[in-house]
């Protein structure tokens, strides 16, 4: 049986017939079908039809998903040969393919035993490239394909994601002289819901409310799956793993910008762990990601994080009056602070 999976914001389920009208309207667009080398133009209703009755089976196996969100079919995806996906113009620049193709990925990777799976885009289409670029894949060379749509034969370029590289986009583990940072998992959520939750700390986070409530805290685990690329959140624990708190790497505005955050347990204040845990979860940043800047805030009736950043070599570089918190009646003050890259390599 092909798998429902879901994400965050998708529902991505095996395809059936009934999907024909919905498809043909998305993929009539022409700027839709001209980067897809199968698809002839105009695209009709038969040829809808002719496409799922090649992949649409009777026990619901196969290797094609329905991208839906909100309940409506937006694209269409699959691992067949290779991983190929195409999107409504309606869910273009979301994020949608990305997320989707993370999820086909795990599901390709997770049950078979294939060490890779190939893939290609048009030469032009910037937005697949980049899709493809941060799914992990890496160039392998170009060819040709001939497109319907055009007429013609198009130069594509062609792309490679190994097993091993797959497996190293989904897990990590940074060590210090105390603790230990790895991704974040499922199984994490009680001891981040109690932590993040607490009356101490949810205050001192956006995004949290007090008590944090399991359904809240794990779609906060699944929007922060470690994929290799900033936009994840990785769990602190001490050296008998104890889970003491969170750190998260985001995206910020600017070119080559990246956001921190982090949440400790209060019984763990005082002792450094925020200091040591966050020099070294940056510094792995720092080497990895092609970020320049890290950006981060705390609101002003949390000095002690004030006191971390400028250890770190944080600078202060504005301030808000407005600072919205879940766990909060009221916005809040908060303080804005960067680290570039050539200050923190100055202070390690």
């Amino acid at each position: 049986m092909t798998p429902v999976l879901r994400t965050p914001r998708l529902k991505l389920r095996p395809l059936r017939e009934g999907d024909a009208e919905r498809i043909t309207a998305l993929i009539s667009d022409f700027e839709v079908t001209r980067w897809l080398s199968r698809a002839p133009h105009p695209y009709r209703l038969a040829d809808a039809e002719q496409f799922l009755g090649d992949v649409v089976t009777e026990d619901g196996s196969g290797f094609h998903w329905a991208i839906e969100r909100g309940g409506s079919l937006v694209g269409v995806i699959g691992t067949e040969e290779h991983l190929g996906y195409w999107l409504g113009r309606e869910a273009w620049g979301q994020g949608i393919a990305t997320e989707a193709g993370d999820a086909v990925l795990d599901a390709h990777f997770g049950l078979t035993a294939a060490d890779e799976i190939v893939a290609s885009y048009t030469l032009g289409n910037v937005a697949s490239a980049n899709v493809l670029v941060k799914l992990g894949f890496v160039e392998a060379g170009r060819k040709t394909s001939y497109s319907k749509a055009l007429d013609k034969e198009m130069e594509s370029q062609a792309l490679v994601l190994t097993r091993a590289r797959w497996r190293d986009r989904r897990a990590f583990r940074i060590e210090t002289e105390r603790l230990v940072i790895r991704e974040t998992r499922d199984t994490d959520w009680p001891d981040l819901a109690r932590i993040g939750g607490n009356p101490q700390v949810a205050p001192m986070l956006a995004s949290v409310m007090t008590p944090w409530p399991e359904v809240q805290c794990r779609r906060w685990i699944a929007a922060g799956r470690y994929h290799g690329r900033p936009g994840f959140r990785a769990t602190l624990m001490t050296k008998d793993d104890r889970i003491i708190g969170s750190f998260g790497f985001g995206k910020a505005p600017g070119p080559g910008h990246q956001s921190v955050a982090y949440f400790l347990d209060p019984e763990e204040w005082g002792k450094g762990y925020a200091t040591e845990g966050l020099r070294a979860f940056l510094g792995f940043c720092f080497a990895r990601f092609d970020v320049e800047v890290i950006e981060a805030d705390h609101y002003d009736d949390n000095p002690a994080s004030g006191i971390v950043m400028r250890r770190l070599g944080f600078e202060e570089s504005g301030h808000r009056e407005d600072s919205w918190s879940l766990a909060r009646l009221e916005p809040a003050p908060a303080t804005e602070y960067r680290l570039t890259r050539d200050a923190f390599e100055a202070l390690t």
